[in-house]
């Protein structure tokens, strides 16, 4: 039998804390879910090379380092997180022929050559690697692929696409990194 203050809040028209409770459990849900949803629609869903640190970021679950290797002929990607094989992409954004440069001491580009990856007992040579830090940072080079040059420059800003070797240079050699050669390729 209902008790006497039941009765009474019932009455006055209020609501019972249990039922407040409820409805507070219902909304909260709702938003959770609906949150996640935009989450995952924001992660790239197909990798390029502009957006790459975004893809790599959508395999984050804490503060690993997310490591992109392109191996076989770049015709696979495989996705690594702290140096452990996570998952393998069939894809093709990146070309066969693909180029990586860093720069020397006298800032001039200088091919990278990639450790090879071991998978599945297997040796691939490495044609192209990216790392997204647990800083949020990503490696820094400048990448030829296909007719396009990308700048991943030092530490968060977004990668960069241009037409010329030159061009992609002269983002890379920026006065805000390096305050001395900010002129350099413009001889």
């Amino acid at each position: 039998m209902p008790t006497s203050r039941w009765r009474a809040a019932k009455n006055r028209g209020g609501f019972t804390l249990v039922e407040l409770l409820v409805v507070l459990v219902i909304v909260s849900l709702t938003t959770l879910l609906v949150l996640s949803q935009n989450l995952k629609d924001s992660a790239p869903s197909k990798p390029d090379l502009k957006n790459i640190r975004e893809f790599l970021a959508s395999f984050r679950e804490g503060k690993e380092k997310i490591t992109l290797i392109a191996y076989d002929e770049c015709k696979k990607l495989a996705i690594l997180k702290n140096s452990l094989f996570f998952k393998q992409i069939d894809t093709d954004i990146i070309d066969k022929d693909v180029e990586v440069f860093r720069l020397d001491a006298f800032l001039n580009p200088v091919r990278v050559k990639f450790t090879p990856f071991i998978h599945k007992e297997e040796i691939y040579e490495v044609c192209f690697r990216a790392d997204l830090f647990p800083n949020g940072s990503i490696s820094s080079y400048i990448v030829k692929n296909g007719n396009r040059f990308y700048v991943f420059k030092p530490f968060f800003e977004k990668i960069e696409s241009v037409s010329t070797l030159k061009e992609a240079l002269k983002i890379f050699v920026n006065e805000k990194y390096m305050p001395f050669y900010g002129n350099y390729y413009e001889k």
